[in-house]
């Protein structure tokens, strides 16, 4: 029997279900990543005719919904879009393909619950990386302008270049293209200097063999986010990313995982510009039993709040200057159980997180008297929240903890796999 939305909230939670009835608007999609295949193709979507892909796109394409096989790398060059149709699967055949999007292009994957896209790897695969002209903090042209290269002379320039190609700009808007009801499987998801006209909503990420999603500068949005089964870090935050995101569920699998959000602007130099400056509402954490919750520093700043973790062998933890605390970093409204022992932690960290005015309780067993996890803030004063572009992102009254809304839609059910 598959599980109530409230059953599937509390398996992403760490907690057992409760016995309740579900809502009546409850889905039925398990999310269990103890599962080896959890976040797997669900199978054929009535049009898996094969076909093999280009490895390079330059001009405007439109893949049909089917089965497209990647031998190797696509790229997709600047000024081009590649759309993929509802119900679409992309299976790398080979260890080296991914789906590269080059500055200026444009990935657009917009599948829908019942048909979602799926992109994935028999024997593991490289993933899907989006390059986009928004700001980094590092790179050819960052603090060493060359006067002879008319890019390094534009405003704000920042460029970097790896083997994936070059990323970084100074339009903040940048639009690397949308993804939504879209399932990656077996490799991560890099954002490089997208911006805010980029979409990411709807999307699940599962069993990457490192670091799951990226995000690297720019200021692209993130909403309806699950994480789940990744190798390192759920979320991997970077260089300059100055975003909003909200509604993440990030789930381990037993001996599994890093730290479930790790967000740093560069140990090099961690008061580089742009600096990593972001907001994360509504986050449901669930360990494997190790790993870290959290980590901040190296010149980052952010403002976390409405956080339920669970089952991690470390709390939370900031290397910080102490006056960063909280004007510039903090961490509030969250429960945190079973995340190891916070007197073990450095001794400024233990006071943060002990810290009354910021509604942190480390004593609360979700799974006694009747506490049911999401569905109420700790007592305290109601937290601060911004607008959220596009307006599917998240609920902007949200007073409520963890990713998923208590008693409404299960968002995860349309994206993970049954």
């Amino acid at each position: 029997m598959r599980a109530s939305a409230m059953a599937v909230l509390l398996v992403v939670a760490g907690c057992e279900p409760a016995p309740p009835s579900p809502p009546p608007d409850a889905g039925d999609a398990e999310i269990d990543a103890s599962t080896p295949d959890a976040g797997r193709d669900a199978g054929p979507t009535g049009c898996d005719v094969e076909r093999v892909s280009p490895s390079v796109v330059e001009e405007d394409s439109e893949w049909p919904c089917g089965r497209w096989v990647l031998d190797g790398p696509v790229t997709v060059r600047p000024g081009v879009t590649l759309t993929l149709e509802p119900g679409t699967t992309l299976v790398a055949a080979d260890d080296d393909a991914e789906v590269i999007v080059e500055r200026d292009g444009r990935l657009i994957a917009e599948g829908t619950p019942t048909r979602p896209i799926v992109l994935r790897g028999e024997d593991g695969w490289e993933g899907v990386h989006l390059r986009g002209a928004a700001r980094v903090n590092d790179g050819a042209c960052f603090e060493d302008p060359r006067p002879g290269t008319p890019e390094c002379e534009l405003p704000g320039w920042r460029e970097r270049r790896d083997e994936r190609g070059v990323y970084g700009g100074d339009d903040d808007t940048a639009d690397c293209g949308a993804l939504r009801y879209v399932r990656i499987v077996g490799a991560p998801l890099v954002l490089a200097g997208c911006g805010s006209a980029t979409l990411v909503s709807h999307v699940q990420v599962d069993a990457a063999p490192g670091d799951a999603v990226t995000v690297i500068g720019g200021t692209v949005p993130l909403g309806h986010l699950l994480i789940t089964g990744a190798a390192q870090d759920g979320l991997h935050i970077e260089r300059g990313w100055r975003g909003d995101a909200q509604l993440v569920a990030i789930a381990s699998r037993d001996g599994q995982g890093e730290t479930a959000v790790y967000a740093a602007n560069r140990e090099d130099a961690p008061t580089a510009e742009p600096r990593t400056d972001f907001r994360l509402w509504n986050l449901t954490l669930r360990g494997g039993g190790d790993g870290r919750v959290m980590w901040v520093g190296d010149g980052a700043r952010a403002a976390i709040r409405n956080v339920v973790a669970a089952t991690f062998s470390a709390p939370p933890a900031f290397a910080l200057d102490e006056t960063e605390w909280p004007e510039e970093v903090v961490l509030e409204h969250a429960v945190l159980w079973d995340v190891g022992a916070v007197e073990d932690e450095h001794e400024d960290d233990a006071e943060r997180l002990r810290d009354p005015e910021r509604h942190i309780r480390l004593d609360l067993d979700p799974r006694l008297e009747g506490y049911r996890p999401l569905a109420a803030l700790p007592e305290g004063a109601a937290p601060r929240f911004g607008p959220f572009t596009p307006a599917d992102f998240g609920d902007r009254r949200a007073t409520f903890l963890g990713a998923i809304v208590p008693g409404g839609e299960d968002w995860t059910t349309g994206i993970a796999a049954p």
